[in-house]
């Protein structure tokens, strides 16, 4: 598929296929994939990255709809090895761009809601055999750590082999770094239990309008893990919002998402529960952080995961003083 195929008229093709109108057609901002709206449904073409991303996407939101607010998948399928899918158009605006003009009751019942959205997704029984296949993919194969988002600590050793390989990486902290992440290690075994997580949940993937959350949004790095992976980008994102899409740069400061964080422990206690959830978050988040490594080196990107990580080693992660305000 060449990028003249991605164009209005391969959309309108697409929607009357399946008997679906175009009104209004419009191609909206997107970080990753490119994104087309109508008046009542979103089509969305991958980039041909993530191989059965979209397929497993259209699974994850099955199983879950009627149990977590989703918008319903209504067709999906793979043109020229680019998936594409459409889904119901789901009413609301982002949470992230709501958030600064919502009262203060509906901020802390965005993290109520939130923590029983969690709760549910994380008690979906899934099939025998379930898995993310892209993703599966990537954390078994060396050569595809790039794609390894959101990757289990035991990949630990080959990421810090791969970013010993980057030019403008300093030895000393990468040392510094494989003594950091071994003294946490002890705080995951091998028998822990696995539920299904979105994996990638900040506040521009949640819809909101007339105070619900309308929507849970892009399931494609949805995935079996612990429960507490699913804090990692929450987190993340409440540390440093600007960093995601749809929040202007230096919005962090004027923006507090901070208190949503107590209020998803209200609905979801558990989620925070374990005595070593700080530790295994500071450890998701040296991982997050390799991960973005290898696509932005410090010669491509001085102050980004890299400035990140030197900070990590040098005084340590904001994680614990965070989850105690």
């Amino acid at each position: 598929m060449h990028q003249s195929d991605q164009g209005p008229a391969f959309v309108e093709n697409l929607l009357a296929e399946q008997g679906l109108p175009a009104n209004d057609l419009v191609c909206v901002s997107s970080a990753g994939n490119q994104v087309w709206r109508t008046e009542r449904h979103v089509i969305r073409i991958s980039s041909g990255r993530f191989p059965g991303a979209f397929a497993h996407e259209a699974r994850v939101v099955a199983l879950i709809e009627g149990s977590v607010p989703v918008s319903p998948v209504l067709a999906h399928g793979v043109v020229a090895e680019r998936e594409w899918i459409i889904s119901e158009r789901s009413h609301g605006q982002t949470v992230a761009r709501a958030w600064s003009e919502m009262t203060r009751a509906d901020q802390h019942s965005v993290g109520r809601q939130l923590g029983s959205v969690l709760k549910a997704l994380h008690a979906t029984a899934v099939p025998a055999g379930f898995e993310n296949p892209w993703l599966s993919a990537a954390f078994h194969d060396p050569a595809r750590l790039k794609d390894a988002y959101h990757p289990p600590p035991r990949l630990f050793p080959e990421f810090l082999r791969a970013a010993a390989a980057l030019e403008g990486v300093d030895p000393d902290v990468l040392q510094q770094l494989e003594a950091y992440v071994a003294s946490r290690l002890h705080c995951f075994t091998a028998a822990e239990e696995n539920v299904l997580t979105h994996c990638d949940l900040h506040f521009d993937n949640l819809l909101w309008a007339d105070g619900a959350i309308t929507a849970v949004l892009d399931f494609e790095g949805s995935r079996l893990a612990p429960r507490d992976q699913e804090l990692d980008t929450i987190v993340r994102f409440v540390r440093a919002p600007a960093d995601y899409v749809g929040l202007p740069r230096g919005a962090e400061d004027v923006v507090d998402f901070a208190p949503a964080l107590d209020d998803i422990g209200t609905t979801y206690p558990e989620l925070f529960a374990g005595e070593d959830l700080v530790p295994r978050l500071e450890v998701y988040e040296v991982m997050w952080f390799l991960t973005e490594l290898l696509h932005f080196p410090p010669r491509r990107r001085p102050h980004g995961p890299w400035r990140r990580l030197r900070e990590i080693v040098s005084s340590g992660s904001p994680i614990g003083a965070m989850l105690r305000r």
